[in-house]
């Protein structure tokens, strides 16, 4: 199981966020990525309009993401490898 998580960037002037990827189910990935964030692996960005800009993730992990209602940053969602 796999827990993906878009962090909040702390402004728009990169005009992305990361997405990052933890190797096991975090109930709170927002909280444990403030304080353990180099147990976390870099997986792709989103762009700051909301778009997937790439992922390296399952493809069953791209459509969860794609067909959430809105892209955001804060957005988490878990996976079984």
């Amino acid at each position: 199981m796999s827990t993906f998580y878009i962090v909040p960037a702390f402004s728009d002037q990169a005009g992305q966020c990361r997405i990052v990827r933890h190797d096991r189910r975090i109930k709170n990935p927002a909280r444990h990525h403030r304080e353990h964030p180099e147990e976390w692996k870099e997986a792709g960005l989103m762009s700051s309009q909301g778009r997937l800009v790439c992922l390296e993730a399952s493809a069953m992990m791209a459509q969860i993401i794609l067909h959430s209602q809105t892209i955001s940053s804060a957005l988490s969602s878990d996976t079984v490898n």
